[in-house]
């Protein structure tokens, strides 16, 4: 009797764990006006190496979800500045705990409102409408040699530099690689 009641109230503590972690998902991504979908972990190599990053490069991450992105680029090469910009709680709380004892800067909120004046590298995974918004920030604040790389999405008026197909076995998401110039 005493263990079925013990169980009872696990049961009843997961769904109450579960119901939370589900209604902090929801209201991340209805704050966030974008879901938390992160690049698949086999698809991260692929994009750290395409940005061809070197010592000093300032590299920031619009919508950086958890940081699996900024920890390898920071990973491979230490001597970054690796900013991630995450709007929604979630995914902001996730990044902070995975980043720790990193060098990343990681700022809660809007990307629209971060200057991005100082960028050599600005990587994106984000939905069309939200690439079509982005795109006229980009084109005032970036620098003539600053690199944008562009996962799966593309812009609208932008041809890219270069196009890479990562070719891991599996890989839908996160394989489609657009570098773009916007000087």
């Amino acid at each position: 009797m005493v263990l079925e009641g013990a169980v009872l109230f696990l049961m009843l503590l997961l769904t109450l764990l579960a119901f939370i972690f589900v209604s902090l998902w929801f209201v991340s991504i209805v704050g966030s006006g974008a879901p938390f979908v992160p690049v698949p972990a086999q698809s991260v190599p692929g994009i750290v190496d395409a940005l061809e990053l070197k010592s000093g490069s300032v590299v920031y991450d619009m919508g950086c979800g958890d940081g699996r992105i900024l920890r390898s680029a920071l990973e491979k090469v230490p001597n970054i500045r690796a900013v991630g910009i995450e709007k929604a709680f979630l995914p902001y709380a996730l990044a902070k705990w995975k980043l720790r004892g990193t060098s990343a800067e990681l700022t809660h909120g809007d990307f629209f409102k971060t200057d991005l004046r100082d960028a050599t590298h600005v990587v994106l995974y984000l939905l069309p409408s939200l690439m079509e918004k982005i795109e006229k920030k980009l084109q005032a604040e970036l620098r003539p040699d600053a690199v944008v790389l562009a996962i799966d999405f593309s812009f609208k008026d932008k041809t890219p530099l270069r196009v890479i197909e990562q070719t891991v076995p599996g890989l839908r998401r996160g394989k489609d690689l657009r570098i773009y110039n916007f000087s």
